[in-house]
């Protein structure tokens, strides 16, 4: 009668099994500097009050409310967790935007935290990708922001 013996297959079921746990903790580190980052290039990115040129807003004080507005915040997850990067001041998205004939006439667009938040994102999606190709993983295909 023929028989197989597997050498190793002991360890390789024990490596196997604390992967997702290995990979978690990694990714959630990567997600969570990279959300970091992103706020401090996006508060730096605002005006400061001194240096806003539409007064509607400086007379607010909205440029000081947009960068105190930038907050990262994490929610732990079974494996891993979801780091949310975001403005929470009131007035973030007509910056962002711009408003066209409201209550104070029509201010332009100022992307500013959208198109730093994506290309923080797609430089994270690659780092997490190599850090599953470092663990013997196939990946294939690319994130889109």
């Amino acid at each position: 009668m023929a028989s197989v013996t597997w050498d190793g297959l002991d360890d390789l079921e024990e490596e196997l099994g604390k992967l997702p746990a290995d990979l978690a903790q990694a990714g959630g580190a990567l997600a969570t500097e990279s959300a970091e980052q992103a706020a401090v290039e996006i508060k730096a990115a605002y005006p400061y009050r001194d240096d806003v040129t539409h007064k509607a807003y400086a007379a607010r004080g909205w440029a000081t409310h947009l960068r105190d507005g930038v907050i990262v915040r994490e929610k732990r997850l079974d494996y891993g967790k979801v780091v949310y990067l975001m403005n929470t001041a009131p007035y973030a998205y007509a910056y962002e935007s711009g408003r066209r004939k409201g209550k104070h006439g029509t201010t332009p667009a100022r992307p500013t935290f959208i198109p730093i938040r994506n290309r923080y994102q797609r430089d994270m999606n690659e780092l997490l990708k190599r850090l599953l190709e470092s663990r013997g993983l196939k990946v294939s295909g690319d994130a889109q922001t």
